[in-house]
């Protein structure tokens, strides 16, 4: 159900509503640090949620930076019980206060702005999801609409991002998506331009999809990205009973029949067949977490290292796993300032370890270890795992939060090089791309 349907006799005083098939469009001509409210009429809750205890909604927009959604909950008298405000452009489950039986909800406008509301659904989570699905305007029509170019005479790389997976809470999203705008706008700026980046993100995060999306448009991206926009099933992953977080919160990449699923989706939208790839074409596969940074010297420095392991390629040894070693690992707080330590590392992180192959799909990287010694001396692991030394970090490993008695990864330091402090993540960035 849709409740945009309440608001059709609604006159707000300096927001100007039209109504059309596509939605409401508003246009607003609230001052900078002026909001309005749009109220609905009060509205019985069992005809528009059918169990408290599942009740979730989502309201749609093509953009959501200048609306957001407050329920107002009456009870039998209608007098009211509470009121609560909401994002938009996320699936929000909530429980509404006992002896619920009538609400309003209103649409919170703040300063000038335009924007078009879609639809806001109604439901339990199931239903809500499967409806965002159907109105998210990715799924209307292919995300490419031809075969993605390459070239057969440079190692092609495909980059795996997969955001936010099962997050379902806003202000998390909203943080890591702050970082993964950073990781986007260095991948712009990379020299080497033979790569794929396919970008997994779940259909119930429209504000990051649509977030996403501008920004790769915007940066000219679209000849190299696959927003790969896949859906939670509907009974959940069933691995309540893991111990590992990222098998709990990161299912898709931990899990290897969902992983392969996924990049299997990534590859046909992108218009690539295993069986077109050119016997002779040197692939590579790396994946970087979405609140990690890279150099601009990223991408050219793992052809470097594919191409000089190239000639190693054979019936025999059909791929290498590489791993780099010299790291930063850096800090960061919510205020901006971070502190970065350029390491030798003993562990190979996400981001600095990849498969190389030729004329065949490599290994997931999310199936190589962190641990290259262990592997390369464990009889159940035939592919070759080299560990390579550079003269200067290209990868920063980043940390954020306050546990950092666990998080520091201090203990897995070969050896520590510099330290290096900035007041801001756009410092930071700035000391990446110049490093």
């Amino acid at each position: 159900m849709n409740l945009l349907t309440t608001f059709k006799n609604c006159k707000p005083k300096k927001v100007k509503l039209n109504f059309t098939h596509a939605g409401i469009e508003y246009i607003s001509t609230l001052g900078e640090s002026e909001h309005e409210y749009i109220y609905s009429e009060i509205l019985n809750f069992s005809e528009w949620f059918n169990d408290p205890e599942t009740a979730t909604f989502s309201l749609l927009c093509k953009q959501g930076n200048s609306v957001s959604v407050a329920f107002f909950f009456f009870d039998s008298s209608q007098s009211k019980l509470d009121s609560k405000i909401f994002p938009s452009n996320q699936m929000i489950s909530f429980n509404p206060p006992e002896g619920t039986v009538y609400f309003r909800v209103a649409l919170r406008v703040y300063g000038p702005a335009e924007d078009l509301l879609i639809a806001m659904l109604t439901g339990d989570s199931d239903s809500v999801l499967a409806l965002m699905t159907e109105y998210n305007s990715f799924n209307h029509t292919p995300l490419k609409a031809e075969r993605i170019s390459y070239s057969e005479l440079q190692p092609l790389i495909f980059l795996e991002t997969l955001f936010c997976d099962t997050e379902s809470n806003s202000s998390a999203i909203e943080k890591y998506l702050s970082y993964f705008k950073g990781l986007i706008g260095l991948i712009a700026k990379q020299q080497y331009r033979n790569f794929i980046w396919f970008i997994h993100i779940s259909s119930d995060k429209g504000r990051a999809i649509d977030e996403v999306r501008k920004i790769v448009e915007r940066l000219d991206l679209n000849n190299n990205t696959v927003i790969n926009i896949y859906d939670h099933p509907v009974g959940g992953y069933q691995n309540e009973h893991e111990t590992h977080i990222d098998r709990l919160r990161r299912p898709n990449s931990s899990y290897p029949e969902l992983r392969e699923k996924i990049f299997d989706n990534a590859l046909a939208a992108a218009g690539i067949n295993r069986s077109d790839i050119a016997p002779e074409q040197i692939l590579v596969r790396v994946a970087i977490d979405d609140d990690d940074f890279v150099s601009p010297h990223y991408f050219a420095k793992i052809a470097e290292l594919a191409t000089g392991q190239a000639p190693e390629l054979n019936k025999q040894t059909p791929q290498i796993v590489i791993g780099i070693n010299r790291v930063w690992i850096t800090h960061l707080t919510p205020g901006g300032n971070s502190v970065v330590h350029d390491v030798k590392f003993s562990r190979m992180m996400t981001g600095c370890k990849f498969s190389i192959s030729r004329g065949i799909i490599p290994l997931t990287p999310y199936a190589i270890y962190e641990r290259f010694e262990e592997v390369q001396n464990s009889a159940v692991r035939d592919i070759p795992h080299k560990i390579c030394s550079l003269d200067k970090p290209i990868f920063s490993y980043n940390r954020h939060g306050g546990n950092y008695s666990n998080q520091n990864k201090k203990s897995y330091y070969d050896e520590h090089l510099a330290t290096h402090q900035f007041q801001s993540h756009k410092q930071l960035i700035e000391f990446i791309e110049n490093f």
